[in-house]
């Protein structure tokens, strides 16, 4: 299960960075980067098999929330392929 989950975001982020790169900015390159702009909390020590799905949970819900909020922006730039990525079909898991 977490597999189906990190391959997802593994190429979410590829797509994005795709697009940020394509819009003529560079996308972020380094963990500081990453972390100064993620919306995911960071979990310490090693979670219980409940606590992950729950941390799941939550990391997938402010994903959403996140790309939400980005849709406008997006609109707004007339980045078609970036409006076409929010309503991409994600794989079954």
């Amino acid at each position: 299960m977490f597999m189906v989950q990190y391959t997802e975001q593994r190429n979410a982020i590829d797509i994005m960075a795709e697009r940020i790169r394509a819009l003529g900015h560079a996308e972020p390159g380094t963990c500081k980067e990453f972390v100064k702009l993620a919306s995911i909390m960071e979990v310490e020590g090693v979670p219980n098999a409940n606590d992950m799905i729950r941390h799941l949970a939550a990391a997938e819900e402010a994903t959403a929330r996140t790309a939400g909020k980005l849709y406008p922006v997006v609109e707004a730039a007339n980045d078609q392929p970036g409006c076409q990525t929010r309503s991409r079909p994600t794989s079954p898991p």
